[in-house]
């Protein structure tokens, strides 16, 4: 299985964004290319290749003030729920 290359700086220039939800379905709906997918990920990740860049915490209870930010759309990074 190949893994296409994604025209990242491309897309930065163009002030396009990539929202993986209906990645994130279409691998659950194969399991196959979500091993890969899983492994892949994983991989970079470990090797400094990937990285995740938080851009705020909420705590639970204010679950809806989180919903509510990334309503927004104005989030640099990933929005985190702390249970």
């Amino acid at each position: 299985l190949e893994i296409p290359e994604i025209p990242f700086l491309p897309m930065v220039m163009k002030n396009l964004s990539l929202r993986s939800f209906h990645v994130v379905l279409h691998l659950l709906r194969k399991p196959e290319l979500f091993e890969v997918a899983s492994k892949h990920i994983l991989e970079g990740l470990r090797n400094g290749h990937y990285s995740a860049e938080i851009d705020r915490v909420f705590d639970f209870p204010n679950v809806a003030d989180a919903y509510a930010y990334l309503a927004n759309s104005t989030q640099q990074g990933k929005v985190v729920v702390r249970f």
